[in-house]
């Protein structure tokens, strides 16, 4: 089975690596996008909001505010202005 693999990287630092995702559900400039395996190569802009992924069946959630999208052969990379997981945040 082929799923995701998800990479979110900040000026400062890797905030996530995770291998096995199912979907990757987030906000571009042009709207709110999910992303599955196999998905066709992708360029966005990304606006600020909440991103989701589902890894057995499990949801996380992450806090991006800005930055870029690219989706290539069932990787997604996202490079963020600033970023944080959902347990880091108050």
């Amino acid at each position: 089975i082929i799923m995701i693999v998800l990479d979110i990287v900040t000026p400062e630092k890797r905030i996530l690596h995770e291998e096995n995702v199912a979907i990757v559900t987030l906000r571009t400039v042009e709207g709110e996008i999910g992303i599955l395996p196999k998905h066709l190569p992708l360029y966005s802009q990304l606006a600020a909001g909440e991103l989701r992924y589902k890894k057995d069946n499990e949801e996380h959630f992450v806090a991006i505010h800005g930055g870029f999208l690219e989706v290539a052969n069932s990787k997604v990379t996202i490079l963020a202005d600033a970023a944080a997981r959902a347990e880091e945040l108050d």
